[in-house]
Parts: structure tokens; sequence; C-alpha cells
């Protein structure tokens, strides 16, 4: 199955989902440096369903959200940061059209409900059934083989992974 973006995405879309603390973000991280190594772009999204705090009380751009600014840009050398105020949850789709055009892949951590093509990640140590069953699982990482239908990789086996990523997204 090619990897496509769904609408309002510039780019393919792959969630990786899984219980907390069975390492979605290291799969994540490891294929980012994976893919950079490749010569590939690929942009990340994590959700924070407790939300978050990227500011500090006391700096200045804390104070000038305070003080009603919807937009706050952060920049210095080598980097920038977006403070946009939201009310409710953001429009996953509309901050992708306005961010992420440019990319080869963007890897979403959560949104398990969203239907983007996913991995889950499983760890014994952790347990419980998988999350994801349905046609939008393409991938596992685990530790121990389930009997599914879909490729599973181990938790070292980034390049394999990588590989079988690069092919969708060449399909």
């Amino acid at each position: 199955m090619p990897l496509r973006g769904p609408p309002g995405f510039p780019a393919p879309v792959v969630s990786v989902v899984g219980r907390s603390g069975v390492g979605k973000t290291l799969v994540m991280e490891r294929l980012i440096k994976e893919f950079k190594g490749r010569g590939r772009r690929v942009a990340a999204v994590k959700h924070a369903a407790h939300g978050f705090q990227l500011d500090r009380p006391g700096t200045d751009s804390w104070r000038l959200v305070q003080a009603g600014a919807p937009l706050v840009i952060l920049t210095s050398p080598g980097q920038a940061a977006v403070l946009e105020s939201m009310a409710g949850e953001p429009d996953l789709e509309a901050l992708a059209a306005r961010y992420l055009a440019g990319v080869d892949l963007v890897l979403v951590e959560g949104y398990k409900d969203k239907p983007f093509s996913k991995i889950e990640v499983w760890w014994s140590r952790v347990g419980g059934a998988l999350l994801c069953q349905g046609p939008e699982l393409m991938a596992l990482v685990c530790d121990r083989p389930f009997d599914v239908k879909v490729p599973q990789f181990a938790f070292e086996d980034t390049v394999s992974l990588a590989n079988f990523l690069e092919k969708q997204l060449s399909a």
C-alpha cells in the first residue's frame, strides 16, 4: 500500500501508536536519524493529550502571550518556534498545511483515532492487547511475534523498518 498524505497534508503521514512507555518516541527518533542519513526530510508531530508548556513564566515571549498576542514567533540562530494560542484542540490538517510543506514524511506520535497509516509499538514489559488491528495498521515494532498479517520489526532493526517505509514512499 503506497503512502500518501491525507487531505490537507502536503506529505505522507504515519502515526506511531502504542501504550505509554513502550518506546514510541525512541522508534520515531531512530527513524528520523535513519532517514536523515538517507537525505530524507522527516517532520515529527507529538500529540500531548494532557497539555504542555513550551515557554517559561517570566520570559519575554511568555509575557507577550500573557499580554494577549495570539501568535508569538521566537527566533534564534538555527531555529524558530511558534507559540499560537488556540481554543480547544488544534486542527491538525490546518497546522500540517501551514508548517509541513517540503518534507518527505510526517511521523505523528499519537492521534490513534485519526485515519493515518499506523505503526504500533508493543513491548512485553508494558503488555496489553494491540491497540490497532484494522486496515490502517501497516507494521509492528515489538519484542515478540504476533499473529497478525503485517510486517513485524524488532526494536533494534530500524534499518529494515526504514527500508519498508521507503518502499511504501516510492510505490
